[in-house]
């Protein structure tokens, strides 16, 4: 089937951007979507290891922060295609009797048979999916994440015994920070689930849009949207590595094996698995822009790049997860800081009262500026964040999936790259 697009992620980063939502929440949305039409039919072999493209995401942030609106554009355009998504709410044994009701036998072109139980969870509140301390969910969907042949329910009572024929579970959802942390017990943290996923974490909407609406040329983009993920969603067989592709991978691996993001306990699972979630990426970023299934050097640059925008604010997943009492307040008063820019230790202690003694305050306040997070003018009382973080410029230039050069804000080709095969009705 032929494409209308050049690029899917781009054209449906065009159709999203008069949205609220970050938009990093927008490249992640996207890239679980062509995840869940690629399905089991697809994957990746390198020796004996094969990957296939699931991808487990978590979009996490304050209330209000565009979770949920981001996730319902791409839940539309699935549901056109009749991706078989779960409920929002859901037993871990409806789970398990939904993806074995999902099997199917399609045959490609060639003749050949990919049988497969390929299954999307789409959860606006991924809390109420995971349940509270629901370990054996949390255990049968870190099983389910690796794919195997075969996936198999026992139980006391054989009758209840199941088994799902070649699982393919993709998920997303949306969670806030407290939540998160509250749903899962302690140990899992670190490790288990969490090392599977993908955490984005913003904390506030790209932009606001009192009047949203469709022109003409988004509701033609919305259509070749629909089209092309039809086109992914016939795609079956092996992605090939293109000769360029696999020495730059050699050298990335090595260098993310030996220098990871991060060495906090609560991302050190994570950094494990990024290899694995960088050629997943790939697999969906080649889907998105060819069909003959080949993964370039091109296509692991921006998976590359697109992780670590994403890991700038990674971390913040997981603040105010240890030992210490005052952890959350910690966790909620560097957000605070982080918010205003500027404020007061006089302001602080005003709104921090309830939470902690002056005394602790204090030192929590002495502690965040040894970590240079902000500086404290004790003969002003003026606080003044100061860590770098991420420009709002950053996110929105396009470099990510628009094109291998950086473009900046507003510059007209971040609106073309995507939908260069889009042509005005007449032209």
């Amino acid at each position: 089937m032929a494409r209308k697009l050049n690029s899917w992620l781009d054209g449906y980063m065009e159709y999203t951007e008069n949205t609220e939502p970050p938009y990093l929440y927008r490249v992640w949305v996207g890239l679980s979507a062509i995840a869940s039409v690629l399905q089991r039919k697809c994957s990746l072999k390198m020796g004996m290891v094969e990957t296939f493209p699931n991808l487990f995401i978590a979009l996490v942030g304050p209330s209000g922060a565009g979770k949920s609106r981001s996730m319902q554009v791409a839940r539309e355009l699935l549901r056109e295609v009749g991706v078989k998504m779960s409920a929002q709410r859901i037993t871990n044994e409806a789970l398990i009797r939904d993806m074995k009701m999902s099997l199917s036998d399609p045959i490609d072109s060639s003749g050949s048979i990919f049988s497969h139980s390929s299954f999307t969870v789409h959860a606006s509140e991924l809390a109420v999916f995971l349940g509270d301390h629901n370990t054996q969910m949390l255990s049968d969907l870190c099983d389910l994440y690796d794919c195997d042949t075969k996936w198999e329910y026992k139980t006391k009572d054989p009758t209840k015994a199941d088994e799902i024929i070649k699982p393919y579970l993709n998920i997303i959802g949306g969670i806030t920070p407290a939540l998160l942390q509250s749903r899962l017990p302690a140990e899992a943290i670190g490790g288990g689930l969490t090392s599977r996923m993908v955490c984005i974490y913003e904390e506030k909407h790209n932009k606001l849009v009192p009047m949203p609406s469709l022109s003409d040329r988004e509701k033609r983009l919305k259509e070749h949207l629909i089209d092309d993920l039809f086109a992914m969603n016939a795609m079956s067989g092996h992605f090939k590595l293109d000769p360029g592709f696999v020495q730059s991978w050699i050298e990335w691996y090595i260098d993310a094996r030996e220098n990871p993001p991060f060495d906090s306990p609560q991302l050190e699972g994570y950094c494990s698995r990024r290899p694995l979630h960088v050629l997943k990426m790939v697999m969906v970023l080649s889907a998105s822009t060819r069909e003959d299934m080949i993964v370039t050097q091109g296509h692991l640059h921006r998976a590359i790049k697109i992780l670590k925008m994403t890991e700038r604010n990674m971390d913040k997943t997981f603040r105010g997860v240890g030992e210490s009492k005052l952890g959350k307040v910690i966790t909620d008063l560097m957000r605070y800081i982080a918010k205003e820019g500027t404020t007061s230790i006089e302001r602080i202690h005003k709104k921090f009262y309830s939470d902690a003694s002056q005394y602790e305050i204090d030192g929590m306040m002495r502690q965040i500026q040894t970590m240079k997070y902000c500086k404290w003018y004790l003969d002003t009382g003026k606080i003044v964040y100061t860590k770098e973080e991420v420009k709002d410029g950053e996110l929105n230039g396009g470099d990510l999936v628009l094109g291998d050069s950086i473009a900046e804000p507003g510059d007209n080709s971040t609106r073309s790259a995507g939908s260069e095969g889009l042509q005005e009705e007449g032209s």
